[in-house]
C-alpha cells in the first residue's frame, strides 16, 4: 500500500482536505521488502499535506512480521484502552 500511495502521489495532491482517521501499521520484517523505507516516505507524504480533517498516526513495529503483529496489536490496544 505505502508504494502505491507514493507512486500516484498526484491524485492526492488535487485534493484540499481528506475526512478521516488514519492509522497506518507497517512491519520491518522481512526487511528486503523495504516496507519500512516506503512506509517512512508515505508517512512524510501525508504530514507534509497538513489536511485540516485528517488525523493520520503511522507505526513501524520493529520486530514482528505480518504473522506476528496481530497478537502484539492486540496486547497494544489493551493498554491503550486501560492506559497502562
Amino acid at each position: 500500500m505505502p508504494k502505491a500511495v507514493i507512486e500516484n502521489t498526484e491524485v492526492y495532491q488535487l485534493k484540499s482536505d481528506i475526512v478521516g482517521d488514519v492509522f497506518e501499521i507497517t512491519v520491518m520484517k522481512p526487511e528486503d521488502a523495504k516496507t519500512e523505507e516506503y512506509s517512512r516516505e508515505m508517512f512524510k507524504l501525508l504530514e507534509s499535506r497538513n489536511y485540516p480533517s485528517l488525523n493520520f498516526r503511522g507505526k513501524i513495529l520493529d520486530d514482528e512480521t505480518h504473522f506476528t503483529m496481530v497478537s502484539s496489536l492486540i496486547g497494544k490496544g489493551l493498554k491503550s484502552v486501560f492506559n497502562q
